[in-house]
């Protein structure tokens, strides 16, 4: 356990360094010292700025606190863009880099109005070298809607000009190596790519073949499926990481599916439900149904056509393939004219409601994140659920498709509610580009996304049985300061931390609001984040982050809309205070 590691460290810059501040030179002499970006950004705009930095790179990693005029009025996407790309060519040493390696990843107009605040616009880079990607090389800034940067997160690695993107082993050469390293048996070599990642202490950048390896082993009935780093010059192993992202202990038209949060148990019997975005194909044409359940095939005959409705290759957001038994479909002979029911898992036993719970949680989640961010849904594309899954007691993401087990050792079938939501979390922190690191930070904002969708502090309830659930939001798990290397010894218990402040952020809006309004703004705060920032570590720059979304006057020091509910959730679990 290690809870007292300096990964990162946060200053009240205005504080600790303003007597020295106007002896500093213009932000306009260009230097890459990191210390003189900062100072020019005191001086210019004011000594209650904050500052969080990053002590293996030696860069700021988060500022903030107060409003930032850089003198330009941006009102297109592609001005936003130039003005946050230009902060890193007037201040090089910010990030160790100028804006020559960034490129847009996207920018997100932020509807807060609605929830009390001041609108936003968010602007994430990537970094490129050459056509050479950054592995989690990004920035992300985030504006008023006049211009004024109100804050810069900086993930990304410095001197990465420096990189020469010509590697010198062959990708063959570097799949080898890895298929060396790896140590089990190699089933498949699923993908392979050069990226630029950071070094084993995150101090600065190698080019690295990036290798995805499956083995026809399994550890604990879970696959093992690895991403190595191999160093394309020395053919060194620079990272390891699992692809492969379980629940623990998780011992997990219209449908028949299960209602509530609880699992498929007689106790709990499946009810009717809309079947949203079911495909349903016929001889004169196919399409999906909407979010009623209803669909219209154009069709200009009288004759009769057969329909069949299911989850299969041609559904638009959820394709769901079960691993035992038969995949769930419904036929029925359609009179033109003469609106026809469709019930998908009609005979209601357990491999057909795990099968309709999935595609069901899936359609869920994707709703949920567009009810906040519109047609920036990360999720418009199908998603694999494979349910069924001939063991007991946990579920899985492993970086294309989400994973349910059966029903057994008394465990419940996995495929449900907060389950189905935890496993595609790991998806989401992926496709946002916070990752599931071994800190906890991928497991707990995981279990965070299951409570909000269902407004639920418990994760896997009823797992195990009647009172038997996977985790709560209701824990006293005590964050310790770690920033990245987790303080309780296992992933999933570390994430606990995360997961407990959020809810208790929520829980406190909703006391202040009433449940409708403090969803609402939680639910907003939640989502525009992940659009917005891109963490990846438990610490307090996530409540900094949530604190920078909900301002409304480009100050911080003065509190925001919600700061005291924010701050006292984070503080509720150990968090140590902003305010």
């Amino acid at each position: 356990m290690r809870c007292t590691s300096r990964r990162w460290w946060s200053s009240l810059l205005g504080v600790g360094t303003a007597l020295v501040v106007s002896t500093q030179a213009s932000s306009n002499e260009l230097s890459p010292s990191p210390d003189h970006a900062i100072r020019a950004l005191l001086a210019e705009h004011g000594t209650d700025l904050r500052v969080k930095w990053d002590f293996n790179t030696g860069y700021p990693t988060h500022v903030f606190g107060r409003a930032m005029d850089l003198g330009a009025r941006p009102v297109s996407d592609a001005e936003f863009v130039g003005l946050a790309r230009s902060i890193f060519d007037r201040y090089p040493g910010l990030g160790g880099f100028d804006g020559s390696v960034l490129e847009l990843d996207s920018v997100t107009r932020m509807d807060l109005e609605r929830i009390g605040t001041t609108n936003k616009v968010g602007v994430i880079l990537k970094q490129v070298v050459d056509g050479v990607p950054v592995f989690g090389g990004t920035v992300s800034v985030v504006f008023s809607e006049d211009g004024k940067v109100l804050s810069i997160q900086n993930d990304a690695l410095p001197n990465v000009e420096e990189i020469d993107v010509i590697p010198g082993l062959s990708e063959g050469q570097a799949i080898e190596i890895a298929k060396n390293v790896f140590g089990h048996s190699v089933k498949e070599v699923q993908d392979s790519n050069l990226l630029i990642v950071a070094n084993a202490d995150r101090s600065g950048p190698v080019l690295a073949w990036n290798i995805d390896i499956a083995s026809d082993e399994t550890n604990h009935d879970l696959p093992i499926i690895e991403r190595l780093s191999i160093d394309a010059n020395s053919g060194d192993l620079v990272r390891r990481e699992t692809r492969v992202h379980a629940i623990d202990l998780l011992v997990y038209g219209r449908l028949w599916a299960t209602p509530g949060n609880k699992p498929d148990t007689t106790g709990n019997p499946e009810v009717l439900y809309d079947g949203q975005f079911v495909h349903h194909t016929s001889a004169v044409g196919s399409d999906h149904s909407d979010l009623l359940g209803d669909v219209v095939i154009p069709y200009g005959g009288t004759s009769n056509q057969v329909v069949t409705s299911s989850f299969g290759s041609s559904s638009l957001y959820c394709r769901v393939v079960t691993q035992s038994g038969s995949n769930i479909t419904r036929t029925e002979t359609v009179t033109p004219g003469v609106r026809r029911e469709m019930r998908l898992n009609r005979g209601r036993f357990e491999k057909g409601t795990a099968q309709a719970n999935s595609q069901r949680h899936v359609i869920i989640f994707r709703e949920f994140l567009k009810s906040i961010n519109g047609t920036g849904n990360p999720f418009n594309f199908q998603v694999r659920a494979n349910p069924n899954i001939t063991s007991t007691c946990n579920a899985y993401y492993n970086g294309s498709s989400i994973n349910f087990y059966l029903a057994g050792g008394g465990c419940v079938n996995t495929a449900y509610t907060t389950v189905v939501a935890h496993e595609e979390g790991h998806w989401y922190n992926d496709l946002s580009g916070s990752g599931n690191g071994g800190d906890g930070f991928g497991e707990g904002n995981a279990d965070t996304v299951a409570e909000y969708i269902y407004d639920t502090n418990l994760v896997g309830e009823d797992f195990c049985g009647p009172g038997c659930h996977v985790r709560n939001g209701e824990n006293n798990r005590k964050y310790c300061g770690s920033c990245g290397a987790g303080c309780y010894g296992e992933v999933h218990v570390d994430g606990e931390v995360l997961m407990a402040a959020k809810w208790k952020v929520r829980k406190r809006l909703n006391t202040a609001y009433g449940d409708a309004t403090g969803d609402l703004i939680a639910d907003s705060l939640y989502v525009r984040w992940m659009d917005s920032y891109n963490d990846k570590t438990i610490c307090t720059i996530i409540r900094d982050h949530w604190l920078v979304l909900d301002d409304n006057d480009g100050n911080l020091g003065n509190g925001t809309p919600n700061s005291a509910h924010i701050d006292g959730g984070f503080k509720d679990q150990g968090f140590p205070g902003y305010y």
